[in-house]
């Protein structure tokens, strides 16, 4: 099966729901969920309310059981980490929200964001519906809690503004919305909501200028022209207070807010299905999953987004093929979609198209290049195709951004082994392991290494020994004694290196028959009364 790291915009949203205890076996929704160490959540998870479906439409009602049943199928899923399930249940809810079915959103989003406490967009979402419910207390709490994972949020500001004002808390709001106008000066709603403060403080020439600024970025606000109307008035212009509120309408300015503008299209069309699609797939149901993305293709045929997203659920049943299809696909109707890029490569890099695969993901990391895993992705299909001097470039650049990702680090030590330079590689891993001291496979690559390397300057025997022995006690493996082994042999200790080598060789029974050949044969070295130290030319420095 492919793997892939990225998917499209809907499966990198998180979806998963808090229990509903409608059959038995299913989750406690009162019951704190435990993370993927079977560690539980510090807070209690809530109760959800859930609607009676007879008072809806057939299609409405249909519609939010199935996706009612997908969440718990997701929540259920104990293979996925406990954030992810939270996220999971967030994005589920956003049906119910779409439906104005309020409590049960609420309850929700308050359960997703216990689940997910580092995903600022249940805390927005959640606040928009207090403040719409004349919750206000609620609502600032939750924003606050966004604004504190998310400070450059525009709409997040201004509505955290808006609430302050209308528990008049007048210096607050004029504080939030004044740091809304430094994200964006051109802010409509921004502008208006301190007009609104200003008019509250009859700073009424305050409040003409910017209710005037914002009717001009926004014209079609014509309910601004109501305040702006009473502005005039208090500072004596009656004919321009006239004027104004004669001009009075029902439309309002609101800050641009991509979480709440999705939220219509997920009862009807591509967003719907997508919706129900990644929570199939949550909720381990590929088949369903599958379907669902068809139909928001069907839905959109020219959306890169849902094409991706099929592409993806293809690939992670094995049907490789029918992915790189859709992922074609997708980059036809969007050339620049990063994500079809780098999926496309990984498909294509599993099939052995290495050259094609490349060009995806160099061209993924043009257009992110901040994205370690597309380079790290990038780095491993160069050396696969021998093109090690530019995947030890490409490795080097993936651990700059991060650090800590072992399988970089691994990969700019493979590198230097396949380019000779086994001095470097050493020094790499060393360099690796002082930062992730606890990293079993750095520090079975470093003892291999020292054990076997090809350059006898580079080999230490009681350091190797020391590392493969941690190795094998945290993992015990084959590979791992067979490091032992050579670490053994490497000391001159040959007969305890044939006893490692022949403990690996009885727990390798039915490998393939190449593996057990080169067991073997190694074990007949160590059994040799003549130097046991590992065949230089049988060493690969790997892990």
């Amino acid at each position: 099966m492919i793997s892939l790291r990225r998917v499209g915009l809907f499966l990198l949203l998180p979806l998963l729901l808090p229990a509903v205890a409608t059959a038995q076996g299913e989750p406690d929704p009162g019951a704190a969920a435990p993370d993927e160490t079977g560690v539980e959540a510090t807070e209690p998870l809530e109760a959800i309310p859930f609607p009676d479906l007879d008072t809806f439409e057939d299609a409405v009602a249909g519609q939010l059981l199935e996706t009612r049943i997908l969440m718990q199928g997701a929540l259920a899923n104990m293979k996925l980490p406990t954030a992810e399930r939270g996220a999971a249940l967030g994005s589920g809810c956003r049906l119910f929200h779409a439906y104005k079915i309020v409590s049960t959103a609420a309850a929700c989003y308050r359960n997703a964001s216990r689940l997910a406490p580092d995903d600022p967009r249940w805390y927005h979402l959640l606040a928009v519906l207090e403040q719409q419910e004349g919750h206000l207390e609620e609502a600032i709490v939750a924003y606050r809690k966004e604004l504190a994972l998310s400070p450059r949020s525009l709409a997040a500001w201004v509505r955290l503004g808006e609430s302050l004002a209308g528990l008049n808390r007048q210096k607050e709001a004029s504080e939030a919305l004044s740091l809304a106008l430094e994200i964006d000066p051109t802010s409509a709603a921004a502008m208006a909501g301190m007009g609104q403060v200003a008019l509250s403080a009859k700073r009424f020439n305050e409040a003409i200028l910017f209710f005037e600024t914002a009717l001009a970025a926004a014209p079609e606000a014509n309910r601004l022209h109501y305040p702006l109307g009473l502005a005039y008035r208090g500072v004596g212009e009656t004919e321009l207070a006239r004027h104004h509120l004669e001009l009075r309408g029902p439309v309002g300015v609101a800050p641009r807010d991509p979480l709440m503008e999705e939220l219509p299209g997920l009862t009807t069309g591509e967003l719907a299905h997508l919706l129900r699609g990644r929570l199939a797939f949550k909720a381990a149901k590929p088949g369903v999953a599958i379907q669902e993305f068809r139909k928001a293709v069907d839905a959109a045929p020219e959306s890169s987004r849902a094409r991706v997203n099929l592409g993806s659920a293809y690939a992670q049943v094995g049907e490789a093929v029918a992915a790189a299809e859709q992922f074609r696909e997708a980059l036809r109707f969007d050339a620049n979609n990063g994500t079809a890029h780098f999926n496309l490569g990984m498909v294509l890099g599993r099939r052995g198209e290495l050259v094609e695969a490349s060009n995806h993901l160099a061209t993924a990391v043009r257009l992110e290049p901040e994205d370690a895993i597309a380079l790290r992705e990038l780095a491993a299909v160069l050396a696969r195709g021998g093109r090690h001097d530019k995947a030890l470039l490409a490795y080097r650049e993936a651990v700059g951004l991060a650090p800590a990702d072992e399988e970089a680090r691994l990969g700019e030590a493979r590198a230097l082994v396949a380019m000779e330079r086994y001095g470097e590689a050493v020094a790499t891993l060393r360099g690796a392991l002082d930062l992730m001291a606890d990293s079993g496979q750095l520090t079975h690559a470093l003892a291999r290494l020292l054990a076997g390397s090809p350059d006898g300057a580079v080999r230490n025997g009681e350091e190797a020994l020391n590392l493969a022995q941690v190795a094998f006690e945290a993992r015990p493996s084959v590979g791992h004694a067979r490091t032992v082994a050579m670490a053994l042999a490497e000391l001159g200790r040959c007969e305890q290196a044939a006893q490692w080598q022949r403990k690996a060789l009885e727990a390798s029974q039915g490998a393939a028959a190449a593996t057990m050949d080169e067991l073997r044969e190694t074990l007949k070295i160590y059994e040799s009364e003549k130097s046991c130290r590992f065949p230089v030319s049988r060493t690969t420095g790997g892990s």
